[in-house]
């Protein structure tokens, strides 16, 4: 067993580490005193924790807890990006995200003492768009550096996986309404998008009210956003779903028909391959962590 202390991971003032390794054959197993988030940026393979094996590919971003073991065993060589975060640092940046954002759920659960893993899946296209803000993260320890810099790009990171993954925030809303380089007919198609997602949308439908091609319409969203119209349709009902079960109190089947779902158990599946818990669990989850006082 390795293990990495905090004096190791932080030798400055600095409460976040980066650091990005190839794997080739399995590795020892790892315990860290900090919060991990791991970014698998090429590869595929599967990584094994004290809360069960998690399947790894480009895309995929695990959370662990402090204290938390993990081990990979690739299927081919996997890189991945792990980004270290002191625990008290993971807190305090859980209070300012958004709070159906699926990463959000996933940090809270790694800063709550639970000691379970977390995975999110959001392919290989959105991963190479996350990947030059990973790289600015990890070339920040390869120099002396800016602190301000560096919680700049932390932010960018966390802004840019809500983005890519079609996360609807109005953090996120007002991020992208702010990126020049977006073009007129994403931002037009995603807006509205977001003010109907219960409608029966098809991509020829949607390609149609901003004036494109079906093919142009796909190419451009995947050129901007890393993902397709239909996914990012999904993961905006499925957020509009979790926004549904916290404040408005739906039950899973009223929360799935309001956001244009038509079956329940497709809802369901969706929302546990984005969330890593189902609607159900979720709802309970939340609604418990906002009834307890936190210790401190």
């Amino acid at each position: 067993m390795i293990r990495l202390s905090k004096e190791a991971l932080f030798p400055t003032t600095l409460p976040l580490a980066t650091r990005t390794v190839v794997h080739s054959d399995s590795s020892h197993p790892v315990v860290a005193e900090s919060v991990k988030l791991i970014f698998v940026t090429e590869g595929w393979g599967r990584l094994r924790t004290g809360s069960g094996t998690i399947d790894l590919a480009a895309g995929s971003i695990v959370a662990l807890p402090a204290g938390a073991w993990c081990a990979a065993e690739p299927s081919r060589p996997i890189e991945m990006v792990t980004l270290y975060l002191h625990s008290v640092f993971a807190e305090s940046q859980v209070v300012w995200m958004p709070a159906v954002h699926p990463l959000t759920y996933h940090l809270q659960v790694a800063t709550s003492g639970d000691e379970a893993a977390g995975a999110l899946h959001l392919g290989g296209a959105a991963m190479a768009a996350l990947r030059p803000r990973l790289v600015s993260l990890s070339e920040h320890s390869l120099k002396v550096a800016d602190d301000f810099a560096v919680y700049a790009d932390l932010a960018n990171l966390f802004s840019d996986i809500g983005r890519v993954a079609g996360h609807d925030s109005p953090v996120i809303t007002t991020a992208e309404r702010s990126l020049q380089s977006v073009r007129h007919e994403v931002a037009d198609a995603t807006w509205l998008l977001r003010e109907d997602p219960g409608r029966r949308w098809s991509v020829r439908a949607l390609a149609s009210e901003v004036s494109l091609s079906v093919s142009q319409l796909t190419r451009l969203f995947h050129e901007e956003l890393g993902i397709g119209p239909a996914a990012f349709l999904r993961n905006l009902r499925i957020d509009r779903m979790a926004i549904q079960l916290l404040e408005d109190q739906l039950s899973v089947a009223e929360a799935s028909r309001a956001t244009g779902w038509s079956s329940r158990s497709a809802a369901s599946r969706a929302f546990k391959r984005r969330y890593g818990v189902s609607p159900s669990s979720f709802a309970r989850e939340r609604a418990q962590r906002m009834l307890t006082p936190v210790s401190k």
